[in-house]
This record gives structure tokens, sequence and C-alpha cells, in this order.
């Protein structure tokens, strides 16, 4: 079923089947902005339809005089007990980035989105990029914008890649290289995908993540995922895995796309955590960007130790409520309140 909305700016459709034609322009809109990702590739979108079965979707094209500037795919779910659509990241914490594609951060297009797909359904609108928010804040709907995190990156050097390291961790880090330089060694995988991600597995069954019961391949649905996105998107996926003695001790999996390298997922064999894999692999991943034209390592969501000894940058994140029910936007504000003092009262009790 194909909707169609005109206003004076912009144009809406609304389609619930993709044909190749629309999967095509999707394609193109998304290899002609600069910080497209691979979480808004339409490739991401159909892995993600596949492996969790979607049978009911819809995604808005946004034109301006017959150019399409943003694709904005939504599945319809609930947050805070509120039926919405949501773009599909919102699902599952460890998916790290909006599906939401945007040519421009037009406040034209924001109240337009709004206008017109906002009058029939709610929306909530989870991990957009700043810059991409700025236009929300400007419009003049009330909207609720909750900060929800930040995201290391960093410009790989084309020289030193351990450049941005300060002096201690950098001569700790090489000393460990020196001595074991002998039993280690790096791939970085991007074919036979299928096989490596079976030694992906093993190296997480054997890490304090499976201890912690955080181990995401322990799902059986994230395997389908995964596999689903090898099927669909076999040449954005590097699969990097560091070996001690020919023994898989390491693993970093990403996305390739443009020049960069979004890191979603690492693990390390426990047994070997006394040598520091997960930095050894880093530094071996930050060699082969250098010598492949990666000029961007994004680390995604979260923040730790590592990310803050390498990243020299940052972007931050926010998730976006709209409702055109004044109800639901009071419900919704007095639960991102509560929510908002819980983890305030939780970071004072874990400081003491």
């Amino acid at each position: 079923m194909l909707i169609l909305f005109s206003n004076f700016v912009y144009v809406i459709k609304e389609i619930s089947y993709l044909s190749k034609e629309h999967l095509s322009q999707w394609e193109s809109l998304w290899r002609s902005v600069s910080d497209s990702h691979f979480f808004n590739s339409p490739k991401w979108f159909l892995s993600y339809i596949q492996a969790y079965k979607v049978d009911h979707y819809q995604v808005f094209f946004c034109y301006k005089k017959d150019e399409l500037f943003a694709v904005l795919p939504f599945i319809s779910t609930r947050k805070f007990g509120v039926k919405v659509l949501a773009n599909i990241s919102s699902q599952y914490k460890f998916l790290d980035r909006s599906s939401l594609l945007f040519k421009t951060n037009d406040a034209a297009l924001v109240q337009d989105i709004l206008n017109e797909i906002g009058l029939k359904y709610n929306l909530y609108l989870a991990e957009m990029e700043g810059k991409y928010v700025q236009p929300f804040r400007e419009v003049k709907q009330k909207l609720l914008i909750e900060f929800s995190t930040h995201c290391p990156r960093m410009a790989v050097p084309e020289d030193d890649v351990l450049r941005n390291v300060s002096k201690k961790q950098r001569n700790s880090l090489k000393q460990r290289l020196r001595k074991n330089s002998d039993k280690l060694s790096f791939s970085m995988y991007r074919d036979d995908l299928e096989d490596h991600l079976q030694t992906m597995i093993k190296i997480e069954n054997k890490s304090h993540k499976r201890n912690k019961k955080i181990s995401i391949f322990s799902r059986r649905d994230i395997r389908s995922l995964y596999g689903s996105i090898i099927q669909n998107a076999p040449e954005m996926v590097g699969i990097a895995i560091l070996y001690y003695d020919g023994i898989p001790i390491a693993h970093r999996l990403g996305y390739f796309y443009h020049d960069a390298f979004l890191s979603v997922h690492i693990a390390f064999d426990n047994a070997f955590r006394q040598i520091g894999p997960g930095k050894m692999l880093l530094y071996y991943c930050l060699e082969y960007f250098k010598d492949n034209n990666v000029r961007l390592l994004d680390f995604s969501v979260g923040d730790n130790d590592l990310k803050r000894q390498f990243s020299n940058g940052c972007i931050t994140q926010y998730n976006v409520y709209y409702s055109g029910s004044e109800l639901i936007m009071k419900w919704w504000s007095l639960l991102l309140k509560t929510k908002k003092k819980a983890k305030h009262i939780r970071s004072i009790i874990h400081a003491r």
C-alpha cells in the first residue's frame, strides 16, 4: 500500500512493501550521504526484517521536487506501554545507531515529518546523532529529548597509530607486543564469514561475558541476525581475530562503510587476560586500517578505559519522543523524569 502525503515543502510517501526500485533509491541516497552508516543502510534493514520475520513495517520516503532527502524505516512496537513507530535500533540495546537516513538536517523536513507522520502515529526515535536532533529542537511542536549515550571515535593516524595514546600506555603496549611477538598473529577476515563467526562464538564462550550472562551469541535470534547480515551485506562485514600460538583468543566484529569502520562487538578468552589481548588486537586493527585507507574508527555506544585511551573524538546520541496526544506526552515526561531521578540515586549509591 502506498499513501501519499503532500505539503508545501516535502512530499512524504508511506511504503508498506519495499520494491527493488525503492531499495535502489534508498541505496543511492545512502551512498551520497557522507555520514551515513551501516545501521541506516537498506542492507541492514533487510537483514533485520528477514532475521526477525517482520511482516509489517512502514518506510517513509521524503522527497523535495522529486529528489529523495530522507528514508525513515519503522516498525510498530511499544514504548513505556504506548504503541509507537520506532526505528528498529530501539528494539535491542546492542544496536547502536538510528536507522533513519537524512540527507539534510533541515528544520522544514522535521516539521513536515511531525505534521504528517506524527499526525497519525506516536514516534520514538532512538539513538539519533546530536546534529540531526538539533532541528527537532527548532520546531514548534513540544518534544521530549532524552540523552542516550556518548560514542567515542578515532581518526586513524596516517603515521603512528598510537599517537593518541599516553606515553605510559604506549610503552606498556609496545613492551607486551615485543614480548609476545613470536606467538601473536592477526587476521582481518572479509570472506568465509560464516566460519569465522563460529570462531567468534567460541571465543565469547570463553570470555567473562559468558560468566556474567551477557553473551549476545547465547541467543538464537542474535545468531540468526548476524547470519542474515553476512548473507545480505558480506562486503561490509569485517571480523578481526587475534591468535596466540595459532589459538584464537580475541575478536572484534564491525562494519566497513565509506572510509570508516564501526566496531560493534569484542570479546577475548579470559585465560589470556593477563597479556591484554583487547589492546593488542586493537593495535593490529589500527595498523590494518592505516594500510587499507580506513580513516575513521567508530567505537560505537558506551564508554570504557580502552575507548578513552585511544579515541580523539566523540558524538552524542539522543532519543526523541513525540505524540500528538497531550496525555501520552505527559505520561512519557513523568516516566523520563522518574528514570532520570532513579539513575541519579544509583550513581550516588555507587559513589559511596
